[in-house]
């Protein structure tokens, strides 16, 4: 492969992404799970007035993130800002596999930190109010961002497509995961029961932590483990399948 995809194929793809992603999560949580799963379910579920409200700020932010997108390619490439390379052979497989698990760490890192930011009084209500606007989250919860934030989650992949050196089917591949991560932290179930736990999915945020936050506010702020909540003593534990079970500590 001499060049790597265009701008508009990588936006295509995040879109397209996103659309069957969280299509599929909406429609299996409002229809598949919820007869077997109704024990498990975490909320009361959402009017269709904050599902179309959710929709129009997830698109927006699909839109920002395409623009992130351009940016990387129109301006940090021309200018020689990219370290993104075209070959796996050129760094090596090792390299190329061992990237994934790096960037994986430090997505966690940065989403902690800019989501805990994000919570200070002082820039709660500018960024991140938005989201919390739903209470009970679902699928479209997830990107459902005012523009100051959609900016701030999409600007992690600008920085490590600018200071790592990552073969070009990282990001996209690394994005895609992580959106499917964030889908599911939204999905209003318990799916596992009680191997949250368990080792190790003690240590794994899912539905339930991250419905914890939702419900209460504040704690539980990591996306993927919650190695830096139970570090900083963020750490809230899950949310039950009955709202408003959880220890209301902040």
């Amino acid at each position: 492969m001499g060049v790597t995809p265009s701008p508009q194929l990588f936006i295509g793809f995040y879109f397209l992404g996103y659309l069957v992603i969280t299509g599929g999560a909406f429609v299996t949580t409002s229809w598949i799970l919820r007869g077997p799963f109704r024990s498990r379910r975490l909320s009361t579920g959402a009017t269709s007035g904050q599902i179309w409200h959710e929709l129009k700020y997830s698109l927006q932010s699909q839109f920002i993130y395409g623009l992130l997108t351009l940016f990387v390619f129109q301006v940090l490439a021309p200018n020689g800002w990219l370290r993104i390379y075209l070959r796996v052979e050129e760094r090596g497989t090792a390299w190329y596999v061992a990237s994934y698990v790096l960037v994986l760490f430090l997505h966690d890192a940065y989403f902690y930190w800019t989501h805990r930011w994000m919570h200070h009084p002082k820039f709660f209500e500018f960024f991140h109010l938005l989201h919390h606007e739903s209470v009970h989250p679902t699928p479209f919860t997830a990107h459902a961002f005012e523009i100051p934030e959609g900016i701030v989650q999409g600007l992690f992949f600008v920085l490590i497509a600018a200071f790592l050196p990552l073969h070009w089917a990282v990001i996209p591949v690394f994005f895609t995961l992580s959106m499917a991560n964030n889908v599911y932290g939204h999905f209003g179930y318990d799916l596992i029961g009680e191997l949250k736990h368990r080792f190790p999915f003690t240590y794994l945020n899912d539905p339930c932590s991250h419905g914890w936050h939702h419900l209460h506010v504040r704690g539980n702020y990591s996306v993927y483990f919650n190695f830096w909540d139970r570090i900083m003593g963020t750490w809230r534990g899950h949310l039950e399948a009955t709202p408003g079970t959880a220890p209301d500590k902040v």
